[in-house]
């Protein structure tokens, strides 16, 4: 027998810890947890149909007029003994389950946000009883809000035999848990801050996005309209669960997997014209896998498709990653981590796709290009750079048996070394179409940044230090900003719609209003003066990134949007340029114009 006192810990120990536990929780994660509790009730009752639903309590509804949020399933169920071991612990779940964190979930998840209380109800052997777990604003505690009854303290009550709560879809067994919120007039129907699908959809779209796939045989059902007329079957109803899987597959136009070193890409190119409800997500974003959930959801300016390769057109593609073993959620649930605690490699993954990038993708990507992109001046600027190159010089190394250096090989850098003009000749294209100006040819190369004292033997190459730049109109990721730079393109993004640059043009256009058809040669050389100021930032930038005071977090604040964007804006020089060059090609201004130019 161990010598060692058990480590125990108080009461308000325990509140405290869970109220810490909470804040990593996200507001609609309560939903997950009382979904994963019933998915493993149902799985371990091997006989009949196997229901949840997630609906209002509608006896309490009845008896109070108010809406409460109940989750409801015909699995295996409780006894009023078990119910008090199992829910007045904090780790304890009574079960072998998926993750060893199971039992701490829903505790952490919803007692916090429901000190009016959770109210269990659960059927074993035909024989129902119920409990109630709640907060003690005076003691600081929680735990089960006991009933005394002739003077006799009772944690858990039998419901009788001939109740009419018991809901419909449970028979010999099964458990519903309504969550009642912070008060008890609280509507725990409506959707807490942050949710998705508004009233009306919040709890299907959750359900759907989260489970990326249902076990076949379990019928999952989500009140949707619960607010509305109990006889307005059309607009107050239940809904099946698919699963974001099913979603996907059926609103996308292109799909398939990629597998790489550690992780299986799944990916979707969905259709432009899908009718996206409030019920499903499927505007472009990127996640992650685990256990059949989806995690790690980055959407609009987060979604990170545009470093996989989609540097065009990422609203309409999907990227989800699953990967193997040695990932899992953290204890929160919110995220997945490497080995434990480890932050996601995105970068590896990132460059092993686009190694690998399906050729549907390849081909989408080239196609919204040339529908969106217009022209720019690329080549003349980088001739122009030429005389000055030396000061944007960035040292790359290519692995090579007679080179002169030792490069770290750990420094990988993706970088294009050459230019294509005009479209890409690759044969699974079968409709090409050119793209404006020059854009990323075939050769590209992953070169090493760094040397060591001894590394792999490497030989210098000058890589292509200038990055291309695309204009485009209606990005709404960089909605009031100059410009975007994607690193693993080497590509700029600059916004024809941005007011610093429209704002140029529309002043010179007004100086040189009496000359028909000058407006467009005025956009034109305003543009290439803006770009070429991006140019020289990001290769300015670059050229500092591998220095000892320079990591790549101060990298990408260098090239970061607001950061180009104060960029484009130092005005006196930049004006007196473009008044110079078009003076040259449209002839000089009068006194009085030059003056207000």
């Amino acid at each position: 027998m161990s010598n060692l006192t058990a480590t125990r810990v108080a009461p308000a120990g325990i509140t405290n810890l869970l109220q810490n536990m909470a804040k990593d929780c996200t507001p609609t994660q309560f939903v997950r947890e009382f979904i994963k509790n019933a998915l493993e009730a149902l799985q371990r009752t091997h006989q009949g149909e196997k229901k949840i639903l997630i609906d209002v309590n509608w006896d309490h509804f009845e008896r109070t007029g108010t809406y409460k949020l109940s989750f409801t399933d015909n699995g295996d169920g409780m006894t009023g003994e078990e119910m008090v071991d199992l829910l007045n612990s904090l780790s304890n779940s009574g079960h072998h389950n998926e993750h060893v964190n199971y039992g701490v979930g829903a505790k952490i998840a919803a007692l916090t946000t429901n000190h009016a209380g959770i109210e269990y109800e659960s059927w074993k052997d035909g024989a129902g009883n119920q409990i109630w777990l709640a907060y003690d604003q005076e003691e600081h505690v929680y735990g089960i809000v006991p009933e005394i009854h002739d003077g006799n303290r009772f944690e858990f009550l039998p419901i009788s035999q001939d109740s009419s709560r018991k809901p419909s879809i449970i028979k010999g067994h099964g458990t519903r848990v309504t969550v009642h919120g912070m008060t008890v007039s609280e509507d725990t129907m409506s959707p807490p801050d942050g949710a998705r699908g508004g009233k009306e959809n919040w709890l299907v779209q959750y359900a759907n996005t989260k489970f990326f796939e249902l076990p076949q045989e379990i019928d999952l059902q989500v009140r949707v309209g619960y607010y509305r007329e109990r006889d307005n079957k059309k607009h107050n109803y239940t809904r099946k669960i698919e699963g974001q899987k099913a979603i996907l597959d059926r609103h996308s136009n292109a799909r398939g997997t990629v597998t790489l070193s550690d992780v299986t890409v799944h990916w979707w190119i969905m259709d432009p014209e899908r009718q996206d409800h409030a019920r499903q997500f499927t505007s472009g974003h990127t996640a992650c896998i685990n256990g059949g959930e989806v995690l790690n959801i980055l959407d609009g300016r987060s979604h990170k498709a545009v470093h996989f390769g989609v540097l065009f057109g990422k609203e309409d593609v999907i990227i989800y990653l699953e990967p193997n073993a040695r990932y899992s959620q953290n204890i929160s649930r919110t995220t997945m981590v490497f080995d434990g605690n480890k932050p996601l490699p995105w970068d590896r993954w990132q460059d092993e796709f686009r190694q690998q990038l399906p050729p549907e993708i390849e081909a989408f990507v080239r196609q919204r290009m040339a529908g969106s992109v217009q022209s720019s001046h690329g080549e003349s600027i980088k001739e122009r750079l030429k005389s000055i190159a030396a000061f944007f010089k960035i040292s790359r190394y290519k692995p090579g048996s007679s080179g002169n250096y030792a490069a770290d090989p750990s420094s990988l850098v993706p970088s294009n070394i050459g230019y294509q003009q005009g479209p890409d000749p690759k044969p699974h294209n079968p409709d090409p179409q050119p793209g404006p100006g020059p854009v990323p040819g075939p050769h590209r190369a992953d070169l090493l940044a760094d040397l060591l004292d001894s590394g792999v033997v490497s030989d210098q190459v000058n890589p292509d230090q200038f990055p291309t730049v695309y204009w485009v109109s209606g990005d709404s990721d960089i909605e009031d900003r100059a410009a975007t730079y994607v690193s693993t393109e080497n590509a700029i993004k600059a916004n024809s719609d941005f007011a610093g640059f429209t704002d140029v043009i529309d002043h010179f256009a007004k100086s040189y209003v009496e000359l028909d058809g000058a407006n467009e040669l005025i956009a034109d050389v305003v543009k290439e003066a803006f770009e070429q100021q991006l140019i020289e930032a990001v290769a300015g930038a670059q050229s500092l990134k591998n220095r000892p005071k320079w990591g790549s977090s101060d990298f990408e604040t260098a090239v970061s949007d607001e950061a180009l964007t104060t960029a484009i804006l130092p005005r006196y020089l930049l004006l007196s340029s473009i008044k110079r060059t078009l003076g040259n090609k449209l002839g000089a201004l009068s006194r009085a114009q030059a003056e207000a130019v």
